[in-house]
C-alpha cells in the first residue's frame, strides 16, 4: 500500500488541495505535499454519475444525479460498505434522453430523491460514522489513514466542487485527500507493470481489460463504475 501511495504522490496523482476560495493564512502549505510517510489503510472510491446531454446547452451546468461510495480495506482489497444515494437535480430537473440512456437513471428515480443539499448532510454523517467505526481519518499524520479514490479527478475538484459553489452548499473537507486513479494506471503502463506500454489513453472499461480483468455491472452506472474501480485499485496493489 505504501509503495503505491509513494507513486501517486511522485506522479502528482494525490492531492490533498485546498481550492483558493477557501485558503488562508493558517493552511500550513506543507501539509499539502508530505505524503510520503502515510500508510493506508482504507480506500474510499467515489463514482458519481451527472445530467447530460449529447449535445448540451452553452449555459447548462452538470449536476450529480448519483453519490455511490464504496469502503475497501487495503489489506485485502475487500469492499466491507457502501453508500449510494440518487439525487434530484434542481437546475435541470429534467433528464435528457441521452442521459437516461447512458446511466440508466430515469426520471422517476430523480424525481423521488432528495436534492445535493440532504445527500451531502446523510453523506456527511455516514462518513462521520465511518471514520469512528473503522477509527481512521484523512489525516496525513493518521496511523489508521483513509484516502478518497477516482477514477480522474473530474467527480472532485470538477463536478462536486462547482455544484457546491454554484449552490452555496458546505464542501466535504476529507474529500481533499484523494487520489486520480487514472493518472497511477497510465504511469504503471509506461513503466511496464500493467497493460500498455505505449501508454493508455482510454476508460474505466478500458483500463479492466488491460489489467485482465472483466467490467462487471453496468457501464455509467455510479455504483457499478464504484466496484469496479475499486477492483481495478486492488489490482495494482497487488501487481
Amino acid at each position: 500500500m505504501e509503495q503505491t501511495l509513494r507513486l501517486a504522490e511522485s506522479l502528482g496523482c494525490v492531492h490533498h488541495v485546498v481550492p483558493p476560495a477557501i485558503l488562508s493564512s493558517k493552511t500550513d502549505q506543507s501539509d499539502l505535499v508530505h505524503f510520503t510517510q502515510l500508510v493506508v489503510h482504507w480506500y474510499f472510491v467515489l463514482d458519481f454519475e451527472s445530467t447530460c446531454d449529447i449535445k448540451p446547452k452553452s449555459d447548462t451546468k452538470a449536476e450529480i444525479i448519483e453519490f455511490p461510495v464504496v469502503v475497501v480495506r487495503a489489506e485485502t482489497g475487500q469492499i466491507i460498505e457502501e453508500f449510494h444515494r440518487y439525487v434530484r437535480p434542481t437546475e435541470s430537473p429534467i433528464l435528457s434522453d441521452f442521459c437516461k440512456k447512458l446511466t440508466g437513471i430515469s426520471q422517476r428515480t430523480v424525481d423521488t430523491s432528495t436534492d445535493l443539499r440532504h445527500v451531502l448532510k446523510e453523506f456527511e454523517n455516514w462518513l462521520k460514522l465511518k471514520k469512528k467505526e473503522l477509527n481512521c481519518a484523512f489525516k496525513l499524520d493518521s496511523p489508521n489513514a483513509a484516502v478518497f479514490v477516482t477514477w480522474t479527478d473530474w467527480d472532485i475538484r470538477t463536478c462536486l466542487w462547482n455544484e457546491c459553489q454554484r449552490k452555496q452548499l458546505s464542501f466535504p473537507v476529507d474529500l481533499l485527500t484523494r487520489i486520480d486513479l487514472k493518472a497511477v494506471f497510465k504511469q504503471w503502463c509506461a513503466a511496464g507493470q500493467i497493460g500498455p506500454k505505449q501508454g493508455f489513453q482510454g476508460c474505466l472499461q478500458d483500463a479492466l481489460n488491460a489489467a485482465g480483468l472483466t467490467f462487471r455491472g453496468r457501464p455509467h452506472s455510479g455504483i457499478a463504475d464504484a466496484r469496479n474501480t475499486a477492483a481495478l485499485l486492488n489490482r495494482i496493489i497487488l501487481s
